[in-house]
């Protein structure tokens, strides 16, 4: 990895980390941060993430061209086994977690906010956000420096932490780690095409996003 990506890299991570850190304080501080400054921070990392990383996104989609086949039965198989691994995983552990806060808050945000707002940032900014993090950053360029598995652990355990926001939410976690196994595998396993990854979350999440908003939470 070279110095001008390596420093790339870095800068975007803290920014990154600090915009999660901000997030998180309204557990220690008697306020939250406003909706609008989230939404905000969101579509501006995916601008210059887009930025940043448009190679990647080019030869990713050079490499979608040159196999398509192969990468969209990739796609359609692992997410059909993600359906499968999350019955299981709801099954076992929902009744222990039950409704978990970053739910609720994606549903205050789609209460508070038109769906012209919501759906391309919680549907189509913030996964891509995350899949240059924690797939891209985590695992692609972190992966030249550390074992490639360990590097796919560690960002799924970040991923699910992304999305707790107390500590009686800890066993919410669980769900949200088996996704972050499955983007993780999907993204080694199609040779590292950050396409696979971002256009799974993005139809994941807007395969929520989209029935809440037409039928009501």
């Amino acid at each position: 990895m070279s110095e001008k990506v390596s420093l790339k890299a870095a800068v975007y991570l803290l920014v990154y980390a600090a915009f999660v850190f901000m997030g998180k304080l309204h557990t220690l501080l008697p306020f939250r941060t406003p909706n609008e400054i989230r939404f905000a921070a969101y579509a501006l990392l995916f601008a210059a993430g887009a930025v940043l990383f448009r190679e990647t996104l080019v030869q990713s989609a050079l490499l979608l061209r040159s196999r398509p086949i192969r990468q969209f039965l990739l796609l359609i198989g692992f997410y059909i086994a993600y359906l499968l691994l999350s019955i299981v995983v709801y099954t076992l552990f929902e009744p222990l977690a039950g409704s978990g806060t970053n739910d609720d808050n994606v549903f205050a945000a789609m209460a508070a906010f038109s769906p012209w707002i919501t759906l391309p940032v919680l549907g189509v900014m913030g996964p891509i956000v995350e899949e240059f993090v924690y797939r891209y950053l985590l695992i692609g360029r972190l992966s030249e420096r550390v074992p490639v598995w360990a590097c796919v652990s560690g960002s799924s355990l970040l991923f699910g932490l992304l999305h707790i926001h107390s500590l009686p939410d800890l066993a919410n976690i669980v769900p949200y780690l088996a996704t972050g196994l499955v983007l993780g595998t999907l993204y080694i396993v199609s040779g590292q095409n950050l396409l696979l990854p971002i256009i799974f979350h993005v139809f994941n999440n807007l395969n929520g996003l989209i029935p809440s908003l037409l039928y009501g939470s």
